[in-house]
């Protein structure tokens, strides 16, 4: 797990798929990534700093920070976009292949097997409006984790993101919005 400031990234694997992740990640106002959406905390860090600067400077597109996050740490400038480019759901994103009326992320391919998940799981960024994370006790945090795991019946995973990103992935980030 990694905390700043409002926002903590984990990496789960978990069964839980589709429309039924998405309204779990609702109560928690958080939103699923795929594994290969970011591979740097940087790249996190810098989405949650512009898209928190989108909304101080009344630029947003999204009405809620964690879909203005997601604008910001895909380069997309629609909502839908975003989330079909970060979802841990599509078949682009699991490296399986699509099967009509099943849900690849599920694992409901019908071989019983993790081959419709991402080997890596894949990561849930948690925003929060307090500004006193950093003070949060540690026992609050482990509770935190203990909500994730247990709401989208996960298991944790080593959050295995690198500290710095390439310069121009961060570009692409930073750079997403000039026209």
């Amino acid at each position: 797990m990694l905390q700043a400031d409002a926002m903590r990234i984990f990496r789960v694997k978990s069964r839980v798929c589709g429309k039924d992740l998405h309204s779990r990640l609702d109560k928690l106002d958080a939103v699923a990534i795929c594994s290969d959406a970011a591979g740097s905390l940087e790249e996190f860090e810098l989405a949650h700093h512009l898209a928190q600067r989108a909304f101080a400077n009344k630029t947003n597109i999204a009405k809620k920070l964690k879909y203005e996050f997601l604008l910001w740490l895909s380069a997309k400038t629609d909502i839908t976009s975003a989330m079909k480019a970060t979802s841990p759901n599509t078949p682009k994103n699991t490296g399986a292949p699509e099967k009509s009326g099943a849900s690849v992320a599920g694992g409901t391919s019908g071989s019983g097997g993790d081959s419709g998940m991402e080997a890596n799981g894949f990561l849930v960024v948690v925003f929060s409006e307090r500004e006193d994370v950093a003070e949060r006790k540690r026992e609050e945090m482990a509770e935190e984790r203990m909500d994730v795991v247990t709401l989208l019946d996960a298991e944790e995973l080593p959050l295995g993101l690198k500290e710095k990103a390439a310069p121009l992935t961060l570009e692409r980030i930073s750079l997403s919005r000039i026209r």
